[in-house]
């Protein structure tokens, strides 16, 4: 018997080998396992009930079972649902997932949850009105500011967590860049409602006013001009010489004004000779608005009056051919 074993031993196991590699390959049944990472449960919950936040954390699912059906199954097919439908009560809610929450694949197992204890929050839905809050970040571009803005909607309709509405005041938006910004513009801003997810949260329309950075400042030393002097007259002298204003406009224009640059004047057209106290007029350039003169009246001497009051010697005085 035991001659009749051994005898053409190894070609008698070659051949059980190939046949059980052969009978495997027709099945298809050779066996392996394929881990799905990422996959977030479906929780059900009765009418009135919601999960709080960004639901249930991911987990990974490991199947086992033939090459062809697991080849033929991606993420997105593998479905994991948890039924709930009997929590009527706020609160934290752990669970145990199992290969019966799992849709598989025919002639596969599940081989490993990781993790297998989820953990949710849930409460009772509510709907309450909330004033919109606007959130800025960065600045406008230099010499700019922001002057303002406007929303289609001030107020709006939340669904959300009972809990967490009843704390809000108000629905504040995602942070709007204003970096860079030197006009005005619009922009769609999504809320930021905390306790639900951010892909449901509602959007306003927001109107924003860039406008140019403002600026007082006081310029000293402006020498006044005669303005059109009668032909007739010889010499005119006015007093003071000089004046000092105070401006105000686009910081960045305002901030580069020099006294050379800044125009202030007396109009003597049609004067006869004497003394006058006149107003001084101030000319500026666009976009800048003169907000104080000082003197605003100057002591204008013409002709004859000169020698009288004071000294043709004197600076100030100009000469007319």
């Amino acid at each position: 018997m035991k001659k009749t074993l051994l005898k053409n031993f190894w070609m008698k196991t070659g051949s059980v080998f190939a046949a059980v590699v052969v009978w495997f390959m027709i099945t298809g049944e050779i066996s392996t396992s394929v881990t799905f990472v990422g996959i977030r449960p479906e929780i059900f919950l009765p009418e009135g009930m919601m999960i709080v936040g960004n639901g249930p954390q991911p987990v990974d699912v490991t199947l086992v079972g033939p090459k062809e059906p697991l080849d033929n199954t991606d993420r997105g097919s593998l479905k994991i649902s948890v039924d709930l439908l009997t929590v009527t009560e706020p609160g934290r809610i752990s669970f145990t997932l199992t290969h019966k929450d799992i849709k598989i694949p025919s002639r596969t197992k599940v081989q490993e949850i990781s993790p297998s204890r989820v953990t949710v929050e849930v409460d009772k839905i509510a709907r309450e009105n909330f004033p919109v809050e606007v959130v800025f970040d960065g600045k406008p571009s230099m010499g700019w500011l922001l002057a303002g803005f406007s929303l289609d909607r001030t107020v709006i309709p939340v669904t959300g967590p009972k809990g967490i509405l009843e704390k809000l005041k108000t629905v504040k938006t995602e942070p709007l860049n204003l970096t860079g910004h030197s006009k005005t513009f619009l922009q769609m801003v999504p809320l930021r409602i905390p306790g639900l997810p951010s892909a449901s949260n509602p959007s306003v329309e927001v109107l924003v006013r860039i406008e140019r950075s403002l600026s007082n400042r006081e310029i000293r030393d402006i020498p006044i001009q005669i303005l059109e002097a009668p032909p007739s007259v010889m010499q005119i002298r006015v007093e003071p010489k000089t004046i000092k204003v105070l401006v105000s406009g686009p910081k960045d224009i305002v901030e580069s004004m020099i006294p050379s640059g800044i125009r202030s004047y007396v109009e003597t057209i049609g004067l006869e000779p004497g003394q006058y106290e006149l107003p001084v007029s101030v000319d500026v350039t666009a976009n800048v608005k003169v907000e104080e003169i000082d003197p605003k009246v100057a002591t204008v001497v013409i002709g004859d009056a000169i020698s009288r009051d004071i000294s043709s010697e004197e600076p100030g005085l100009l000469d007319q051919e």
